[in-house]
């Protein structure tokens, strides 16, 4: 995955910094400055106007124009700061629009943000660091990244999670392993012949290790193991 650069979207880092900065401050007067000003303003002018006309003399009513002008308070703001964030979001539209130097800065956000995802997870220390499902969940992102095609979930358990794969028109199954344990081989060899019909090839991850004696049955399979130094090498091909 290249690192992106602000000459392929016809940028500049000052360019950058300048529509980056005009977008912030324009967006921060359309949804805070001006409707906060505008709310106070007309909300002061309309307290003013029911306290004349009402003239409270005593405590009660005092403290009912007090409620009464937070409340006017909130209705002036909050109505304003609506209507101004639907401004917002046209102004937004309207630059993706018709403004290449915003839409070239947006495309550069999103592929930085895009490559610093998968950037950290080319480190074997953020793999460590996941549970059982999100460890899952992050290899089969990076398998859909890599060619692969996820069709749907065959079976699962705590420890072993069973997906079904397509890869240029041949099917596959993959396995993850995520148990505490050593994985012993006839837990594998009887969700293989299980599903003996339904691949040509089967993968295996595990973010632990495989024993010699694992390794030397599973070659009676058409099953390939993966293991986390494996799973980083495959996430480091990703192309975006």
């Amino acid at each position: 995955m290249k690192v992106p650069t602000y000459r392929k979207y016809g940028l500049s880092k000052r360019k950058f910094d300048r529509v980056n900065d005009r977008s912030r401050r324009i967006s921060d007067l359309l949804s805070h400055d001006i409707p906060l000003v505008l709310g106070i303003a007309v909300g002061i002018a309309l307290w003013i106007y029911t306290y004349k006309r009402l003239n409270p003399s005593g405590v009660l009513e005092t403290a009912s124009q007090i409620f009464l002008f937070g409340t006017i308070g909130l209705i002036c703001v909050g109505i304003p700061m609506l209507i101004f964030r639907s401004v917002e979001k046209l102004y937004h539209y309207y630059m993706r629009r018709n403004s290449q130097e915003y839409i070239g800065a947006k495309m550069y956000e999103d592929d930085r943000e895009t490559y610093s995802r998968w950037k950290i997870r080319r480190d074997e220390n953020y793999w460590r660091l996941l549970d059982g499902l999100s460890f899952e969940k992050e290899m089969l992102g990076v398998f859909s990244k890599t060619g692969y095609e996820v069709n749907s979930e065959i079976r699962g358990d705590n420890s072993i999670g069973v997906y079904s794969l397509s890869r240029n028109g041949e099917k596959l199954i993959l396995l993850c392993w995520t148990g505490k344990s050593e994985l012993e081989f006839p837990s594998v060899e009887t969700i293989l012949n299980e599903n003996r019909n339904k691949f040509t090839e089967a993968i295996l991850v595990s973010p632990g290790s495989f024993s010699s004696d694992f390794i030397d049955k599973s070659r009676e399979y058409p099953l390939k193991l993966i293991t986390l130094k494996d799973l980083v090498e495959l996430a480091r091909t990703i192309q975006e």
